[in-house]
């Protein structure tokens, strides 16, 4: 299953110092909030691995994903209207396993903003968590009309189709996943195991083949050569 993917946040400043006095470095109010969410980052990490001894106990010990989860509600709170705020949110509960209001968030971004590429591609992998999986091909679809170029959505649906047995449909997708980011050797494997099941022998040859230069120890490539290679 293809990963998610949660775009950068970047922070920007447009103000410059100003004033006579001979040239210093400043450090702009963003830079500054920017250096105390990054210290306290590491105030949590350490705390979190360091938990365990008595004298850390009386610091914050919060683990990191509810640490972000704090933050980014806020955010939404601050800008409900940035679709990008709720789709940050709805990761953090989906790390967190709690897929419900990560549904939720998505949802919510996809109301601002229906050509919001992540918020369908991340609501599809969430779907395909909680086993609806025409819901979730629904939202690759979707983030495949907003984005087709993108490789992650046609890999999450060719997944999803092999899954199903749709082998046909599975082979297109898988396809164009490939076609736009060549050099995954799991992709191709699945390529050529659905190119075996419909019956296309060579082709899942020469691709198992191929996989097997990318993953030389892969088991089930090896079996699948020699299976093929028989069959010949």
């Amino acid at each position: 299953m293809g990963t998610i993917n949660v775009s950068a946040d970047n922070h920007n400043s447009n103000s410059e110092p100003s004033g006579n006095s001979s040239p210093k470095k400043v450090i702009s109010y963003p830079q500054a909030i920017i250096t105390l969410i990054l210290v306290a980052i590491f105030l949590s990490a350490a705390g979190y691995a360091l938990g365990k001894y008595k004298f850390w106990k009386t610091y914050d010990t919060t683990p990191l994903v509810d640490r972000s989860e704090a933050v980014w509600t806020e955010r939404v709170k601050g800008d409900p209207n940035n679709p990008d705020n709720y789709v940050q949110l709805g990761y953090i509960y989906f790390q967190k396993r709690d897929y419900a209001r990560a549904e939720a968030m998505y949802k919510k971004a996809i109301a601002i903003d229906s050509k919001n590429y992540q918020a369908h591609f991340n609501l599809g992998v969430t779907f395909v968590q909680t086993k609806k999986n025409g819901r979730a091909a629904e939202e690759f679809q979707k983030a495949i009309e907003i984005g087709p170029k993108a490789p992650a959505a046609h890999l999450s649906l060719g997944m999803l189709y092999y899954d199903e047995g749709k082998y046909d449909k599975a082979l297109s997708e898988l396809n164009t996943a490939w076609e736009a980011n060549p050099g995954d050797e799991s992709v191709l494997k699945t390529i050529a195991q659905s190119e075996e099941k419909l019956g296309k022998k060579d082709d899942a040859l020469r691709d198992f083949q191929q996989a097997l230069t990318f993953m030389p120890n892969d088991k089930e490539a090896k079996e699948a050569i020699n299976r093929l290679s028989r069959k010949k």
